[in-house]
């Protein structure tokens, strides 16, 4: 018996799927820092809301570290709900298709209007 060729057929076989578990992590802490990074910047987008900032400064705000993050903002008689999200596009390759083709990641905060 070969022990050699048995070791290296063993390795073709598992190797792609140690890739694949190592490049859906890598996807996962990616998609963690950036729900981060939109929760920092929330407790900023508040402060400039309040400070009665245009939408436009607020998005202009937020592109300057993370690209392609979109804002809203609606307000009803009590509360004003405002929103971040940004798209993230998977490096692993097929997990597009498990998750779809954009990951949305998204931070919401109500606030309650001075009366």
């Amino acid at each position: 018996m070969n022990k050699k060729g048995q070791a290296l057929v063993e390795f073709i076989i598992i190797i792609p799927i140690v890739v694949f578990m190592i490049l859906a992590i890598i996807d996962f802490m990616m998609i963690f820092s950036n729900k981060n990074k939109l929760e920092s910047k929330m407790n900023d987008v508040i402060v400039l809301y309040k400070k009665d900032k245009t939408s436009m400064d607020i998005i202009d705000y937020l592109n300057k570290d993370l690209k392609g993050v979109t804002y809203s903002s609606k307000s009803d008689n009590k509360y004003t709900y405002l929103e971040i999200k940004m798209n993230y596009s998977f490096v692993t390759p097929g997990m597009d298709k498990i998750l779809g083709k954009k990951y949305e990641i998204k931070c919401e905060r109500v606030i309650l209007n001075e009366q």
